[in-house]
């Protein structure tokens, strides 16, 4: 958030494209990233399956990225034709 913050404050008008850990991404921070030029969102994750996650190691949940895609979806960033 803070980045964010700094490129509002600072008037950059800039375009800008991340990849996203679906960990810990709330609709707050999904809001700033649009305020702050983001365009494209790429959302990071290997597997649909609990049990590959799980072995994995990572720490998401596949209702995680569910949640995550629908807030990208409202603000544009997914579609889902």
């Amino acid at each position: 958030m803070d980045i964010y913050r700094l490129i509002l404050n600072a008037g950059l008008n800039i375009n800008w494209r991340c990849i996203i850990y679906p960990l810990h991404i709330d609709n707050e921070l999904v809001k700033s990233m649009a305020k702050a030029g983001c365009k494209e969102v790429s959302l990071s994750f290997e597997s649909s399956s609990e049990r590959i996650l799980s072995l994995m190691n990572k720490k998401f949940k596949r209702e995680d990225v569910r949640r995550i895609s629908e807030m990208l979806e409202e603000l544009g960033y997914l579609r889902l034709d």
